[in-house]
């Protein structure tokens, strides 16, 4: 009581009381409404809410609507993914898928299907069973329409069989049997016609297992091309201007970060997102070329070609369309008739304007050779 004896305490005390049936008639407003609340006594009005714009699904696109603007704008569903890209490889595969992934996530048509190994190469390992892959391929959804290869990484040791080396590295037998095992693994896509994207190894920090991913690379190049597929070469893209071994670079969008992990190998998530811009551009020409496909419905009457399962073949072969030797004859002195033998025109002859009668010497009003100053 003795502090409420003070006048200033006092009249604090007061104010309180007062505050706090105002208070919890405005605990849901600002500090301004509440002041504004205290001194002319009327509850704050609520605020409206505001319009919220549609939230667009991940991969959803706008359907057409009658009008334009935002708060009308309709987005559909995801479209269930059709189009489906097989990685295979090794630790730079996986890292490869990652990258696609995230490079195609704007579109929900087409998937990536990770099916490398870290350990996986083509001196020990197959190619994660490439092989059986091609021969008996998944029934759909998850159909192979493109195969991505990013392996070699771990290639650089000798070929054995039966716990006995058959041949050294850096050496011409094991040129041999390194082709051989590409062949092998390239063949039953192309048999199948499944297009196949090559990506050759990148730049490393130490100079030895640079030189030897080099030579890979090189073997690489001449048998996927020679087997009609694509090779996407790596090298000077994760380069410096001398050529040599960087971690840093520029990213997809132009700015220096830093593309390469501490072990000089691996990529960081800036430089997966960089190297699968390189086979991005492929894969979204041949998705591209599949969209035509999409409502084609086999019939009785399909052609032969289209029912065996070449239908990228059939859609992209053009239609040939027979072109007339030369046109109608016309006639350049005759003038034109109608069916039933009249004129076309029945425009009168004009007189030649070199022809037409000029007056005298007297200029014409008007005219270009009229010099009379206008009176004043």
């Amino acid at each position: 009581m003795s502090i409420l004896r003070s006048r200033p305490y006092f009249i604090l005390f007061v104010l309180l009381c007062g505050l706090y049936p105002v208070a919890l008639r405005a605990q849901d407003a600002n500090l301004f409404d509440l002041f504004r609340s205290i001194f002319n006594g009327a509850p704050p009005k609520p605020e409206l809410d505001k319009p919220k714009k549609p939230h667009k699904p991940r991969g959803a696109v706008p359907l057409k609507s009658g009008q334009d603007s935002l708060a009308h704008q309709v987005y559909g569903p995801p479209l269930p993914p059709r189009f489906f890209v097989h990685v295979f490889g090794d630790s730079l595969g996986n890292m490869m898928a990652q990258g696609l992934t995230e490079a195609l996530a704007d579109t929900s048509e087409i998937a990536i299907i990770k099916r490398a190994k870290d350990s996986a190469g083509l001196v020990r390992d197959s190619l994660a069973d490439a092989p059986k892959t091609g021969e008996d391929m998944p029934p759909t959804p998850e159909h192979i329409d493109v195969a991505v290869v990013m392996i070699g990484a771990n290639d650089r040791q000798p070929f054995v069989k039966d716990g006995k080396i058959i041949a050294e590295s850096d050496t011409e037998d094991w040129d041999k049997l390194y082709k051989a095992k590409i062949e092998a693994a390239i063949k039953p896509f192309m048999d199948k016609q499944i297009p196949v994207i090559w990506v050759g190894l990148p730049i490393m920090r130490s100079e030895n297992y640079s030189n030897a991913m080099y030579k890979l690379n090189e073997i690489d190049r001449d048998v996927v091309i020679a087997a009609g597929a694509s090779f996407v070469d790596t090298w000077d893209a994760f380069s410096n201007d001398r050529g040599d071994y960087d971690q840093n670079g520029p990213d997809i969008n132009g700015q220096r970060v830093r593309l390469r992990m501490g072990d000089g190998i691996h990529f960081t998530k800036a430089g997966q997102r960089k190297l699968a811009s390189f086979v991005e551009r492929d894969i979204r020409r041949i998705f591209d070329e599949h969209k035509p496909l999409q409502n084609l419905q086999i019939s009785p009457d399909t052609p032969s070609d289209v029912q065996d399962g070449n239908t990228l073949k059939a859609a992209k072969s053009p239609v040939k369309k027979e072109r007339p030797i030369s046109g109608p004859v016309l006639s350049l002195s005759n003038p034109p008739q109608s069916a039933n033998g009249e004129l076309v025109s029945t425009l009168r002859t004009r007189q030649p304007l070199s022809k037409l009668p000029v007056s005298g010497s007297d200029p014409h009003p008007g005219r270009a050779d009229d010099f009379v100053w206008p009176q004043p």
